[in-house]
């Protein structure tokens, strides 16, 4: 990539005026820049996260407390009164929301790149691997502004709306319902903008007709949310 003339930050504003000559400029030394890229994109999701839980409501198992003062698994966060400390709770459970956070946004990168280059080294040819890797990174751009947004809105609403906003989100039953659930969340806007420019991004480094690039861009990600219904840590 042609940093000298175009720079980091640059690269971002092309990528929405003109992505193929963004990705035809990328190498596999952009790899690294890449990561980069990526890791700010789970730090923010890390952030997102631990907001939206400091103002959720904990929804702990019903006990006595006569239970809870005799169970050590409770007995960091038990007052004097025998009640159950929520706010100690929270505070031992945030830095493990953040950190779910951080690798859920890391391996919402590499399982489908792992699966588009499985896929176009089997359909399309041969292409750099390592390239392709650097390319879908710059390609996972739109979700910096998706994870900003989040956070904006985390520090927006009060404990009631994130309340309201889980309760509607809580997963359907049943195969079907799971099925629903993860194509909104793959293939919501930021994701589909994501989709796109990696679709640009495979065209490039496959030397691949843009049809083509399409159906392997496209099947990868649908492999990857029948994953995600039997595996929801992807």
């Amino acid at each position: 990539m042609s940093n000298s003339k175009r720079g980091f930050f640059g690269t971002f504003i092309d990528l929405a005026s003109s992505p193929r000559t963004v990705f035809s400029g990328i190498e596999e030394s952009d790899l690294k820049s890449g990561i980069i890229l990526i890791m700010t994109i789970a730090l923010l999701s890390g952030w997102a996260g631990m907001a939206y839980f400091t103002k959720s409501e904990l929804q702990l198992p019903n006990m006595d407390s006569g239970s809870r003062r005799g169970s050590p698994m409770f007995n960091p966060g038990v007052q004097d009164s025998g009640e159950i400390d929520i706010e100690t709770i929270r505070s031992r459970l945030t830095p493990f929301i953040a950190l779910g956070g951080m690798l859920g946004a890391v391996t919402r990168w590499i399982i489908p790149s792992i699966l588009i280059l499985f896929t176009a080294n089997i359909w399309v040819g041969k292409g750099s691997s390592k390239r392709m890797l650097a390319m879908t990174s710059f390609a996972s751009v739109p979700r910096i502004i998706q994870q900003l947004l989040r956070i904006i809105d985390s520090y927006t609403l009060n404990s009631t709306d994130i309340a309201s906003l889980t309760a509607m989100q809580v997963p359907s039953p049943g195969l079907y319902g799971k099925l629903v659930n993860e194509v909104f969340t793959v293939f919501n806007l930021f994701g589909v903008l994501t989709i796109i420019l990696t679709v640009v991004a495979v065209s490039v480094n496959y030397e691949a007709n843009p049809r083509k690039a399409a159906y392997v861009t496209i099947l990868a990600y649908i492999v990857y949310m029948i994953l995600r219904v039997y595996l929801p840590i992807l």
